[in-house]
């Protein structure tokens, strides 16, 4: 059997269709979130809500949805974690989304009755 790998571009899996970054200030940290969240951004999304974490206290770990434009399971799924490992923390997760998909999904799964969520995008 033959393969032809001539048509094959690398750079293409080295591509993410996402985005992690986290802010501070004072005891707050805000998880900026964009594109497209599913398995293969599990990695990066448990690396984010560490660095938000440190160095403690944290008060508040405010994570902004407002740029995703896919989010799985396991999105949801590192959501209720990363909620969890805030509170172990001593601090609240916040969760800010737009309305489409995302918000939808997250009030189809009850997260929206877990977390703190603000519906409109604004920041508290």
């Amino acid at each position: 059997m033959d393969v032809s790998t001539e048509s094959f571009d690398a750079s293409v899996l080295a591509e993410t269709p996402y985005s992690c970054a986290v802010r501070r200030r004072g005891d707050t940290s805000e998880i900026v979130l964009e594109g497209e969240l599913d398995l293969a951004a599990r990695p990066a999304l448990d690396e984010v809500v560490a660095t938000a974490l440190q160095p403690g206290p944290v008060a508040r770990v405010i994570v902004d949805l407002t740029r995703v434009t896919f989010a799985d399971s396991t999105t949801m799924t590192w959501l209720v974690r990363a909620d969890t490992r805030t509170r172990e923390a001593g601090g609240r997760l916040i969760a800010i989304a737009d309305q489409g998909p995302v918000l939808d999904i997250l009030k189809m799964t009850g997260i929206d009755e877990r977390v703190t969520l603000i519906a409109d995008g604004r920041t508290p």
